[in-house]
């Protein structure tokens, strides 16, 4: 059986296309096996020899994590630091993200995103959709916008989009975009949620107002209004195409608006 615990010097493994497939079209007449306390995704497959491939990749530990959003961040850095060498394509591999969910990080899925009450019950259609949606949505990765809501990828690229090797502290922008759940959810909804070229600049310019006193954090909608502003200037312009400065001054707009309705009322 694969564990949760760390392990040193290993490569890491994935699922093939069939064994995903395989999976995938088993949730909804089976949803009482996610409510396993123990991996089951080995013993589904007992007597097929090729399911899991090993890769290229080593690494030498896979960290633990904690259940609970409230430590969102603080996986978010040790997975990143643990995995750091995948490579765009192989992050986005949802074969890797299928094992890790169903394998090493089995007891970290459970607890974070748990699914006891479709455990040894009889459930009704509307029950075994939106138990097979939740399974599939955060168990699986099936295209890239899924990325954000697998339970494990979502961790490594909160990371990989904030990540900056150059800066004192690398994983800085990381901590500014999950400091709160507002804040996280708010530039996850986004298109540019993975696009460095747009969080940096904005994320950079968000501790900027802290230091003026001035908070996106609280009232916690102010995050959301920032995001959403952002978002809708990017259907208008390409955000990719703008240099810093320009993304610093559309977060200037949204503080300066805020303070100056704050000033009226």
């Amino acid at each position: 059986m694969i564990e949760s615990r760390e392990k040193t010097d290993m490569h890491l493994n994935y699922l093939t296309s069939n064994a995903v497939a395989e999976l995938k079209t088993t949730v909804r007449s089976d949803l009482a096996r996610y409510s396993s306390t123990k991996p089951f995704f080995e013993q589904f497959f007992k007597g097929s020899k090729n399911y899991m491939v090993e890769s290229r990749l080593e690494i030498k530990a896979l960290p633990d994590l904690k259940g609970g959003d409230d430590y969102d961040e603080d996986n978010a850095i040790k997975l990143h630091k643990a995995l750091r060498g995948l490579t765009p394509s192989q992050a986005a591999d949802e074969r890797l993200w299928v094992w890790l969910c169903h394998g090493p990080y089995w007891d970290y899925m459970r607890k974070r995103w748990p699914t006891d009450e479709w455990k040894a019950k009889k459930l009704t259609a509307d029950e075994s959709r939106s138990g097979a949606r939740f399974v599939v949505e955060h168990y699986f990765a099936t295209d890239a916008r899924a990325l954000v809501r697998n339970g494990i990828a979502r961790l490594f690229w909160f990371g990989a989009a904030t990540y900056d090797p150059k800066d004192r502290d690398p994983y800085r922008r990381t901590k500014l975009m999950l400091r709160t759940a507002d804040s996280r959810q708010s530039i996850m909804e986004r298109q540019y949620w993975r696009n460095p070229a747009v969080l940096a600049p904005l994320l950079d310019r968000v501790e900027y107002w802290e230091s003026r006193n001035f908070s996106f954090y609280q009232p916690r909608e102010r995050f959301r209004l920032l995001c959403k502003q952002i978002n809708a200037w990017g259907g208008t312009m390409l955000l990719d195409a703008l240099p810093p400065k320009e993304i610093a001054s559309l977060v200037d707009s949204v503080a300066k608006e805020e303070i100056a309705s704050s000033a009226s009322t």
